[in-house]
This record gives C-alpha cells, structure tokens and sequence, in this order.
C-alpha cells in the first residue's frame, strides 16, 4: 500500500525494539542481583541504574506500540461520520433542552432561562467533558489514525484542546450568527419583546415606570425569548470551554491565562444584571436598558469574531496531523492560519468594535466614563495582545517554509510514496522516545494564544 512501511521493514523494527527490551529485561536483572547483595555502599548507584532503566523500557514500550498503532492505522469513514455528528448533536441537544423547559418565572432576570445561570454553566461543563472525552477516544484516532497514534501525550492533549475548541467556536458562531439580525450600530442588541428603559440621565415616559409595570412584556416569550437564550446559551458555552481549557492543558502560557480569565469574568459580570448595571450606568428595572444593550453589542462583536477563528483551530489541528515530510504543506496551514488571524483581528477586534464603540458612545447609548474608557483600554489590550501573538506565528511560519524549501532543495523528487511511509512509522517511534526531551523543548517555541489566536504549533519542533 502506497505511503505504508512494508511488512519485513515492519518486522525488523519490531524486532529491534524487542531485542532492546530484552537487553534492558536482562540488565534489570543483573542490577536486581546486585542489590541483593551486601554491598551497602553502592545502593544509591544502584537506585538511580534502577530508575534510568524503567524510564528507559517505558519509553522503549511506548514505541513499540506506536510503531504498531501507526502501521495498523486505517481511516474508517462510517465511524468518522457517527463520531462528528454525535459531536454535533451534543450541543443541539443541550439548546433544545434549554427551550424545552422555557423561561422562569423572573423571567428577564434569569436570562429568559428556566434554570439558574450556574445550572446553565455546570450543564454546560458536562457536556464539554463528555465532547472531549469523544474527542480524544473516537474522533481523532478515527480522522487520522497513523499521525494521531504518532504523537506524545503532550501534543495529543494540545491536539483535543484545538478540536474541543473548534467545535465550540463553531457552535457559538451558529448560535450569534441566528442574533445577526437584531444587532446594529445603532442600538446594540436589541431583542424586543417590549420597551428598552433609557439610561438614567434620559428622559422618556418608561424612566418614572415602576419596575413591575416595566417587566410585564413579553421580553421572553416566542421569538424574544428563543433570542436571549440563545444568547445566554453561547455566553455559557464560551465560559465552559474557557475554564476546561485551562484545567486540561495548565501549562499554557501566560497570555492564554490572562486571555481567559478575563473573558470568564466578563462572561459573569455580563450575565449578573447587577453587576453590569453598575457599568453601564443604567437604572436598576428587570428589562432591558439602553446601556445594556449597547454593552451586549459591544461584547456580540468581540464573541463574533472569537467564534470565527474556529478556522484557525482547524488548521492548527490539520498542521499537527500531517506527516513529518509534508513540510510544504505544514507552511502551508501555517499562512492560512496566519491570514484567518490577520482577518479576524482586523475586523473583529479593530474596525468594527472601534466603529461600533465610537458610534454608540456619540449617540449617547453609553456613558464615557466609566464604560467608554474601560472598553477604549480593552481594546487596545487585546489589539497589543494579538500583534504580539501573531509575530509569534508568522516567525514559526517562516521557520516552517524555510524547512519546506530546504527538503525540496535536497530532495527535489521526494514524493508521496514508500519514503513517506518509511518517516511516517519511523516519526511514530522517534516522537514515543523523545517525549520526555520534546516537553521541555516545546516550552521555547510554542505558539501563544487568545481569543483569536491558538499556539500554532505545538508539534512545531517534531524530531527529524
């Protein structure tokens, strides 16, 4: 088969990583002699032959079953489709539920939800473990089962955070692209279902209301309340993958920390009518407010534009996978994941929100301090933030075309056949024996990310 290692090559690794495992077997012994011994003085010798030794046959098992894994491997597609669409029907199902049991009856103050907010968000929770849990047993050994195999641990984790991620970026996209229509610059998000309460230095006849008169619409009934949960419901899952996240994999870097904790934050204070009241500056009513809306426009752009680089985590993610001597095509996924970032931070996190903020605050909808400068400051964090991200990328993009014209250099005919399939097994054995080293490598190169940037690659420094 074309790309495969053949069977007496197979064999002969096989072979050789099993005469290793019985030297070390017969080794172990000799040292086990030797401890039973008298000979006191050299037990801590003895000690660290007898630690080097299991780490060594560990790592030597782990190979051995890579190498198997790897030259075993076959795409099945049927189990492709059954694992992608159960991954897709989890979040679907997790809305529809939420419609099913409708609103409570506080409504507006409850998010148009029939359950809390934490029930909300430790529903949420749930669902994302038991998708990563798909993720990481069925989906992507199914999608790529000789490079996936292939991995150490590290990046196999890194490798289910990107496709864990992507899946729910893709979800919330679908989720704030349905609220595309009662979103403008002119107001904000605005969701209907009754009169919008002005901010508290305006005048108008809802201003003198008392807060029962004012909450007796219709803010969560049909159209209205199927918009705010679904709001509600992509705040939620935001929140969710944030905080899994940075428990799965803690060893991020330090900008995805702040990233994320300062978007689980604002996620909280967003959903805390309370809170949110005090930034805004509007009066305390259970409906909707001016400065409520014009602050949920706000935060819409910026979710947009999070929820669009669900592309970047997919080419991230199909970087990682290819086989090590496709290194055209790895500086290939690296330029599109650098344009996807490049578009999504131009729109997302500077023209359209600077617009939008500038429009909103002219008009009155928010007051300049203290929204107006908070969100001034916000921007230019994150607009700081991901021009230092990207220089990152685009100097791993460029190492990675300078390999790719390097190997087309030296190998000008190397193609797609045998040769591939003798590096594809051969880079299962080398990354199986160099994880502990690669772990320590990965920490200088490694890519950063945020909310619309992920570290590029994780597999960049891949043993050759």
């Amino acid at each position: 088969m074309p790309g495969r290692l053949d069977d007496p090559a197979y064999a002969r690794l096989l072979l050789n990583l099993e005469g290793i495992l019985k030297q070390i077997t017969v080794a172990d012994a000799e040292v086990s002699v030797v401890r039973n011994s008298n000979a006191q003085h050299i037990s801590s010798e003895v000690d660290a032959i007898t630690s080097m030794l299991s780490d060594i046959k560990a790592t030597t098992k782990s190979a051995h079953s890579a190498l198997a894994r790897v030259h075993a491997g076959e795409r099945s597609w049927p189990q492709i489709v059954l694992w992608t669409v159960l991954l897709f029907v989890l979040p679907a199902a997790f809305v529809s539920a939420l419609e099913l049991v409708g609103s409570s009856s506080s409504g507006f103050a409850d998010d148009c939800e029939g359950v809390s907010a934490l029930t909300c968000f430790i529903n949420a929770s749930i669902l994302v473990w038991v998708c990563a849990f798909v993720v990481r047993r069925k989906l992507l050994p199914s999608w790529w089962p000789r490079t996936h195999g292939a991995l150490p641990a590290a990046k196999r984790d890194k490798s289910v955070g990107y496709a864990v991620k992507s899946l729910f970026r893709f979800v919330v996209l679908v989720l704030l692209l349905c609220l595309l229509p009662y979103w403008s610059f002119e107001r904000g998000l605005r969701m209907g279902g009754g009169p919008v309460v002005p901010n508290a230095n305006a005048s108008g006849p809802l201003a003198a209301l008392p807060i029962t008169a004012v909450g007796a619409h219709d803010y969560c009934i049909g159209e209205h309340g199927i918009a705010r949960r679904l709001w509600h419901s992509s705040k939620m899952f935001f929140m969710a993958i944030m905080c899994w996240e940075l428990s799965f994999l803690p060893g991020s870097s330090w900008d995805v920390w702040a990233h994320h904790i300062g978007l689980i934050l604002g996620v909280a204070i967003s959903t805390d009518h309370r809170l949110r009241e005090v930034l805004s500056g509007g009066v305390r009513v259970d409906a909707p407010t001016e400065a409520g809306e014009s602050l949920d426009g706000f935060a819409y752009v910026l979710m947009l534009g999070t929820a669009f680089m669900f592309a970047k985590e997919l080419l991230v993610l199909l970087f990682q996978h290819r086989k090590l001597s496709k290194t055209r095509e790895q500086a290939s996924d690296l330029l599109a994941a650098a344009v996807v970032h490049v578009l999504g931070q131009a729109a997302f996190y500077l023209v359209l929100p600077a617009t939008y903020l500038f429009a909103t605050l002219s008009a009155g909808h928010l007051p300049l301090r203290p929204s107006g400068a908070v969100l001034a400051a916000l921007l230019f964090v994150l607009n700081v933030l991901e021009a230092y991200i990207f220089s990152i990328t685009l100097k791993v993009m460029r190492i990675k075309r300078r390999k790719a014209r390097a190997a087309a250099y030296l190998h000008p005919a190397l193609g797609g056949g045998g040769s591939d399939g003798v590096r594809e097994v051969s880079s299962g054995v080398s990354h199986a024996a160099n994880a502990a080293p690669q772990a320590a490598e990965e920490g200088t190169m490694a890519l950063h990310h945020s909310s619309l940037s992920t570290p590029l690659v994780a597999a960049e420094h891949r043993p050759r």
